[in-house]
């Protein structure tokens, strides 16, 4: 929590390292260079995902990412 972005405590119907989409798009837009909003955060997220690199929550990975209270692991 002190240098990454936080993680919800491990729940068993969630999967393990989910986060919360507006922690991570503050996270990034705070500690990468050249992200200097959270439409560009949110593109890099977005990116992500066909990749395979972070998933919603529900393990479907053709949701998009969603700034808010989303969770994503």
């Amino acid at each position: 929590p002190i240098t990454g972005v936080g993680f919800l405590t491990t729940h068993p119907s969630l999967p393990s390292l989910t986060f919360v989409s507006a922690d991570i798009v503050h996270w990034l837009t705070s500690h990468l260079n050249g992200l200097d909003n959270n439409d560009q955060a949110i593109n890099l997220m977005n990116g992500m995902l066909p990749e395979h690199l972070v998933c919603h929550a529900s393990g479907d990975f053709t949701k998009s990412f969603v700034f808010g209270f989303y969770l994503y692991h």
